[in-house]
């Protein structure tokens, strides 16, 4: 059966208005456009870089036309009242337009009674926002803290209440933000639906890692989807419609150039304006948990009106896939599809970033450190790399963390070997990661490509 016009037209209007539930029900938060530059603030959750590559990657993929620049300000056992310590050498020479921060996590486990730890975070993180507004112009998303996972069967006992403690910031949080003008993001409460539901069923699930608090790479994914959702990110990779019989249907994000038409063979160019969404393969799991496919990433192609029959789809002349007529008239996604040479361009991109990310991390340990010194009373003079060094030397801050020594066991002193196993290497850190930058955007922009459609 041919499908009308009038069909199209709906199948159309279902993808454009693809909007999340979430997203609907309060104004969404502020999306990065090209020449922001995003400092993203918080702790060890944020110093990994995990859950940010995936929204870096998306806006690579999505907008690449877009030059936004990324940092990760994270660093591991960071609470509000730390940032504020670092925060003139960190975050404000950057000159950031926007600010995402999540802290909260080791604001909320330090000593005191509930009442008075919450106050205390309450009024740092209102001392932090003061901060951003005097010596920087950046919008600021604050968003809640991912949760603590309380019911994991572990040797390790929770800490009773923390978790309530947590959930507790999501509408605090959310309130601050309006008073702020700035936006809001919830991570806490979603994900603890998430974890609820799916323990219902399998009571070992969890998108958090085997110590309550760090999320594992699904936990990651999770939260770059309701970080971009909440952005009411466009959903949109590219929409190309086809008829057999009446040839370009519709062009979403991309434009079409038919070669040749007939019912049974159709032969067309691609030009799109973005590339799908890359997802590293150990977070394919996300996909059934929450709707990152519909609401992320639809690449669709959709030929109407062919013979009844199976066909083959080739790009580039390398085949992609066998569809019959009715898989393509209700319209294929070619997303997730790993032939296809846009994947294949994306997966690049998501691997340049990568590599990006795991030099930044070691950066991090290092800024880690000199707050840790810092909050000692052994300051720094600035960011340059040989005045660093110089103190990183000093006899008293080795004997910091020899036997002994205040640092001399703990998070403190694993941080400081990885540091002095990597420190040779960030001599050129700086020059590499604008490097990689580079090479990211000499090929992240969509190429045309050559479709067959062949019965």
């Amino acid at each position: 059966m041919k499908k009308t016009k009038f069909t199209l037209i709906i199948f159309q209007l279902a993808l454009t208005i693809s909007v999340p539930q979430a997203a609907k029900a309060e104004a969404a938060a502020k999306m990065f456009d090209g020449g922001d530059v995003v400092c993203f603030i918080g702790d060890s959750i944020t110093h990994s870089g995990t859950w940010h590559v995936h929204v870096q990657n998306y806006y690579l993929t999505r907008f690449p036309e877009r030059h936004i620049e990324m940092y990760n300000c994270g660093i591991g056992g960071h609470t509000a009242e730390k940032t504020l310590v670092n925060f003139g050498w960190d975050v404000t020479p950057r000159r950031p337009s926007q600010a995402v921060i999540m802290l909260g996590m080791n604001d909320l486990r330090k000593a005191g009674t509930d009442s008075e730890v919450w106050q205390d975070y309450i009024s740092r993180m209102k001392e932090l926002s003061n901060l951003i507004k005097t010596e920087t112009d950046a919008h600021i998303t604050w968003i809640s803290p991912s949760p603590y996972d309380d019911m994991l069967e572990l040797e390790l006992k929770p800490l009773q209440g923390f978790s309530d403690l947590l959930n507790r910031t999501s509408q605090e949080l959310k309130a601050f933000a309006a008073e702020n003008n700035g936006s809001y993001i919830d991570f806490n409460q979603p994900m603890n639906r998430i974890n609820l539901k799916r323990k219902q069923t399998d009571p070992e699930f969890t998108l958090i890692g085997g110590d309550r608090i760090h999320p594992g790479a699904l936990g990651n994914m999770v939260m770059a989807y309701l970080f971009l959702t909440a952005q009411e990110a466009p959903a949109t990779v590219s929409r190309a419609g086809i008829s057999a019989a009446e040839g370009i249907l519709f062009e979403g994000n991309c434009k079409i150039n038919i070669k040749t038409r007939s019912f049974d063979r159709i032969a067309f160019t691609i030009k799109a304006k973005a590339l799908p969404f890359p997802m590293p393969e150990e977070t394919f799991a996300a996909l059934g948990i929450v709707p990152i496919e519909k609401e992320l990433n639809q690449e669709i192609l959709q030929v109407t009106e062919l013979d009844t029959g199976s066909y083959t789809v080739t790009i580039d002349n390398k085949i992609v896939g066998r569809f019959t007529n009715s898989e393509l008239e209700q319209g294929i996604n070619l997303a997730y599809n790993k032939n296809t040479p846009q994947y294949i361009q994306s997966q690049e991109i998501a691997r340049l970033s990568e590599e990006k990310r795991k030099i930044e991390f070691k950066l991090r340990t290092e800024s880690m450190l000199k707050v840790l010194l810092s909050l000692h009373g052994i300051e720094f003079d600035g960011n340059d790399r040989t005045n660093v060094y110089a103190m990183f030397d000093r006899e008293e801050v080795k004997e910091l963390f020899a036997p002994g020594g205040k640092f001399s066991s703990g998070g403190a002193l694993r941080y400081w070997k990885r540091y002095q196993a990597e420190k040779q290497s960030l001599h050129t850190a700086q020059r590499e990661i604008k490097e990689i930058i580079s090479a990211i955007y000499k090929i992240n922009m969509p190429r045309e490509h050559r479709y067959e459609i062949k019965k």
